[in-house]
């Protein structure tokens, strides 16, 4: 058979599998792919794209600045929080460092538009803690940004664990988002998460920060509700 059969039989296991709400069909159907895909050394987002996908792997380019921590921090959890990876790089400018975000087109689509916008949010927020407060902005962006960033994993943790029981429309499974970022762009790290610099009552203004609209009214998907 035919490497090209080969991807056209595992797309439409897939297919299977993806479309059956029964539970044990969709083990079964995943457990086949997932033996083809290891007996014959294939990734699966070259299935995805054999099959005609009409949500493409992909990944766009960002820059930030190097002054405040808390930006890449909301960054990394929203990334996930949408079903991407953020990436991020050092070459760029000593003011500024590049990132990228990688995953389904839907995904990094939305991401891209949302983190500029929530990151305006935030710096909104923060405004209005350092009123209430007497902090410095500075300080009170990064209570509020490390606040928001330890909301969204929350919200990733507990979208994670549901994760087998959602529709693979825009989502991506790990493994597949994980073989994709590993091919284009090799070895990564972890992000390391912060833990410090949130003052008291910053969680307050980082729960009005909204994850689910953005000012253009553009649409998205989302792997959790806040």
């Amino acid at each position: 058979m035919s490497t090209e059969s080969i991807k056209t039989k595992i797309a439409a296991l897939l297919a299977k599998a993806e479309g059956t709400d029964n539970a044990y069909e969709q083990d079964a159907f995943m457990a086949k792919v997932n033996e083809l895909l290891e007996r014959h050394q294939i990734d699966m987002h070259e299935i995805r794209a054999h099959g005609g996908d009409k949500d493409p792997m992909s990944n766009v380019t960002g820059e930030m600045t190097r002054a405040h921590e808390w930006p890449s921090q909301v960054g990394w959890a929203l990334a996930r929080y949408y079903g991407c990876r953020m990436l991020r790089y050092n070459q760029a400018t000593k003011a500024k460092y590049t990132w990228k975000a990688a995953g389904r087109e839907s995904a990094v689509t939305t991401f891209d538009l949302m983190f500029p916008f929530i990151q305006s949010q935030v710096r909104q927020q923060a405004r209005a803690y350092a009123r209430s407060t007497g902090l410095s902005q500075a300080k009170a962006e990064r209570s509020v940004g490390v606040a928001l960033a330890h909301r969204i994993w929350a919200l990733v943790n507990r979208a994670d664990e549901r994760r087998a029981s959602l529709e693979a429309n825009a989502l991506v499974p790990v493994s597949t988002l994980d073989a994709y970022v590993s091919e284009v762009f090799g070895e990564t790290k972890k992000a390391r998460k912060l833990t410090k610099g949130i003052y008291e009552g910053a969680d307050e203004y980082a729960d009005k920060v909204s994850l689910n609209h953005q000012a253009t009214g553009a649409g998205h998907r989302q792997i959790a509700k806040a």
